[in-house]
């Protein structure tokens, strides 16, 4: 239960999340302000889902990696099974707290981009309505 949580949740949030925005991408109208925010969300659930997978996927390689050392399978490293090798693979399952953190980091790194994008298009769209009511009152 403890990994489903930690691990497996986050990828199924932001890919469940990127399924709905997908679906419901023809409601909105281009460069309002309601496809400015569908677009932020959808950045932010895209890249995510991606982060959080990429470090699912890395921590469970290098857990089969370290366990490839295990030479009889009883799930403990003995002593006979030590390698250079084994030890470089221990420190790369052991080693790296980056991979614990992924659901946070992304959390943080996927809300600085959406909000970027977020505040661009809401800048575009202003610029687009200023620039779309100078050509209509000047045509007039």
């Amino acid at each position: 239960m403890k990994i489903f949580l930690i691990k497996i949740l986050p990828i199924l949030l932001g890919l469940v999340g990127f399924l709905i925005l997908i679906r419901n991408r023809k409601k909105y109208t281009k460069y309002s302000l309601k496809w400015t925010l569908w677009l932020s969300a959808l950045i932010f659930c895209s890249i995510y889902f991606v982060y959080t997978a990429i470090a699912y996927g890395m921590d469970t390689y290098y857990k089969m990696d370290y366990s490839s050392f295990d030479l009889n399978n009883n799930g403990n490293m003995e002593l006979s099974e030590w390698t250079d090798e084994a030890k470089i693979a221990m420190e790369k399952v052991t080693g790296d707290t980056a991979r614990t953190f992924a659901p946070i980091i992304g959390l943080i790194f996927s809300t600085v981009v959406s909000i970027i994008v977020l505040i661009s298009g809401i800048v575009w769209s202003n610029l687009l309505k200023k620039t779309a009511g100078k050509t209509t009152h000047n045509n007039a």
